[in-house]
């Protein structure tokens, strides 16, 4: 990894990962399904309950039952191994820029809701099959309605 232009700020073999990751607060955690001392698939779960991070999971596992595991945690990347450090090296940086995007579209969508709130005219927001999908809290009461009711 530091040979692709990464830091490592770790390694562990299972749950006894997860302290080392809440103090380091890593930007991504690569991680195996099958480890010595545990679940990869719960580690991580277990991480991203406390701060999200991009779950990237290498490993030999493919089968179905395993893969819908994983899809729980909702990982940036699966890479079946054995890996090229190219296609590595690619999934770790599509993940960081979609992890990124993710983040900044929730912080522009929460300026948004916050300025629907503080208007003080009735705004109602309608998508493109002309169902409402936002009201602000003036709308509602003009209204008598929610978005969803």
């Amino acid at each position: 990894m530091r040979g692709l232009g990464y830091d490592v700020v770790g390694f562990a073999y299972g749950l006894a990962g997860l302290e080392p990751a809440i103090e380091a607060r890593p930007d991504l955690l690569l991680t195996d399904i099958n480890l010595k001392d545990g679940d990869g698939i719960e580690l991580a779960s277990e991480i991203n309950a406390r701060w999200p991070v991009p779950v990237v999971f290498l490993t030999a596992y493919s089968d179905q039952e395993t893969v819908s595991r994983a899809k729980r945690v909702a990982p940036y990347g699966y890479i079946i191994k054995p890996a090229e450090n190219r296609e590595l090296e690619i999934t770790i940086e599509i993940a960081l820029y979609k992890f990124a995007i993710e983040r900044e579209l929730k912080q522009t969508q929460a300026l948004l809701s916050n300025a629907l709130t503080c208007i003080g005219d009735a705004l109602v927001f309608v998508d493109a099959d002309g169902t409402i999908s936002q009201l602000n809290q003036r709308a509602q009461t003009l209204f008598g309605r929610t978005a969803t009711g």
